[in-house]
């Protein structure tokens, strides 16, 4: 399947979007942070397939700004039976980014099935298979940058809803999509994953669609806002 580049149109919206071009809305009334976060969690339940047309950009200090990864692509999930006739999801990544700034853009595509992971190592131009606990390449980076494996666990936006903190900010709208802002501050990670790409964030902000409650934009922060990683969603089903 060939991989497709999102259009010029979408890189522009979703620069404007990146740097608060659209004017903010009230917020939304009589409604705390984790009631909206588990109002997503119960959204993204009934799903069954998702199609995410998504772009990757830092933020946070200026000298880091260098060292962040940028990315563009098309992420698709469906949910499927697995050989024990359990229901898992099946994914797709495709598109194109760096690894940091001044780095070359390379193609990058990514299948997941439950547990197992293929993917395509650009440098070599092979295609491997592996677990996902024991996969590793440099075709995987931006897989691990540009997920939604809070959505997509076994219980939705889990760690969310653990959350030591909600804040609920001025609703924005997102790809034409009015949003609840709710930004949330994670425990401690008491295993810290030194591997790049794996450390969890400290906090997110999470724009959700106020119809549906299904994200359109993450911002995850790690390294006490030194380093800030965001993924700006534009859902296309």
């Amino acid at each position: 399947m060939p991989i497709r580049r999102v259009s010029r149109a979408v890189r522009v919206l979703a620069a404007l979007f990146a740097v608060g071009l659209l004017a903010p809305v009230a917020p939304a009334q009589g409604t705390d942070g984790r009631a909206l976060i588990r109002q997503a969690a119960d959204a993204i339940e009934g799903v069954d397939a998702l199609t995410v047309r998504m772009s990757l950009e830092g933020g946070g200090s200026k000298s880091f700004l260098q060292f962040m990864p940028s990315g563009e692509g098309v992420f698709r999930a469906k949910r499927v039976e697995n050989d024990e006739g359990e229901t898992v999801w099946a994914t797709r990544l495709q598109g194109a980014g760096k690894d940091k700034g001044d780095g070359e853009e390379y193609t990058f595509d990514v299948a997941t099935r439950g547990d197992s992971i293929t993917w395509v190592e650009h440098r070599s131009k092979s295609v491997n298979t592996s677990t996902l606990a024991r996969a590793r390449g440099v075709g995987l980076s931006m897989r691990q940058h540009m997920n939604l494996d809070e959505l997509l666990s076994d219980e939705p936006l889990s760690r969310e809803l653990a959350a030591l903190e909600y804040e609920v900010l001025e609703r924005e709208t997102i790809g034409g999509v009015e949003c609840d802002v709710v930004r949330v501050i994670y425990p401690k990670d008491d295993k810290p994953s030194v591997s790049r790409g794996k450390a969890l964030p400290n906090k997110a902000t999470w724009y959700l669609g106020a119809g549906d409650r299904l994200p359109r934009r993450i911002e995850r922060t790690t390294d006490a806002d030194i380093i800030a990683i965001s993924l700006i969603l534009t859902m296309e089903n």
